[in-house]
């Protein structure tokens, strides 16, 4: 019985997630794509809107669970970093994406190809995670100079046991290489609230823990782009299970 209850408040939750992008997110982004003299304006509006109502998804319309948001170092995201995440759920992209409206996200192939929204995703400047370095380095240097942030998940793809699994390369070579400062979001709960296996909200508490942010001369990080997956490889491990540890008490 409690798992139909949960199954009918997922496709509540969801259903409202859905029309939103299906009548609000898709229309309007193919709207504000249509003026080049506006662009960056209609960019900056549109990021705007889309972070509020991720905001409001989370806090009013996902039934079942709660979040708490911890920033203790008082990190405001006024200033463009790489942005890397754990990653284990559906949910994580509206939890980070609703902290603040300036920032893109590295997405799968068939995300960038989609004919329903991928015109809306290139509106958004997300960019596919099969583009080519040079210009993703490119194009990288060109929303973070207009003080956009960029989201990354190192793992690439949701973890099944909502552990920490092995961080690819890729976005470390992109920080190297753009030398822009790294601010760590670890999440813990989404994949117990909605699993990657099964398509079902529990209850459940959700946490997104905004790490100190270290700039790349800081030097603690180590050479290299393979010292760097490492560094923050063992930081995700060790972070989660003190949230782990603290919420099984």
């Amino acid at each position: 019985m409690q798992r139909l209850i949960n199954q009918l408040k997922t496709y509540y939750s969801f259903s409202i997630f859905v029309l939103y992008i299906f009548f609000v997110g898709v229309p309007f982004g193919w709207y504000y794509s249509l003026s080049e003299k506006n662009l960056s304006k209609n960019q900056d509006i549109y990021h705007r809107h889309a972070s509020h109502f991720f905001r409001r998804f989370i806090r009013r319309y996902l039934c079942c669970a709660t979040h708490e948001v911890r920033n203790p170092h008082h990190e405001t995201f006024n200033k463009p970093a790489m942005v890397i995440a754990n990653h284990q759920s559906l949910l994580d992209l509206p939890l980070t994406l609703m902290l603040y409206p300036k920032m893109v996200v590295m997405t799968g192939q068939w995300v960038w190809e989609s004919k329903i929204y991928g015109k809306v995703v290139k509106f958004c400047d997300y960019f596919p995670s099969s583009m080519p370095m040079d210009e993703m380095l490119a194009h990288l240097q060109d929303v973070m100079s207009r003080g956009y942030s960029v989201l990354i998940f190192p793992e690439g793809t949701r973890s099944e046991d909502c552990q920490i699994h092995t961080f690819r390369r890729g976005a470390f070579h992109l920080a190297e290489q753009l030398r822009c400062d790294i601010i760590p979001l670890t999440l813990w709960g989404t994949g117990r609230v909605l699993p990657k296996t099964d398509f079902c909200l529990n209850e459940g508490k959700m946490i997104v823990d905004i790490g100190k942010r270290i700039t790349f001369d800081d030097g603690v990080m180590g050479e290299g782009h393979g010292a760097l997956t490492r560094y923050w490889h063992k930081y995700f491990i060790k972070r989660f299970a003190e949230l782990e540890e603290e919420n099984q008490k």
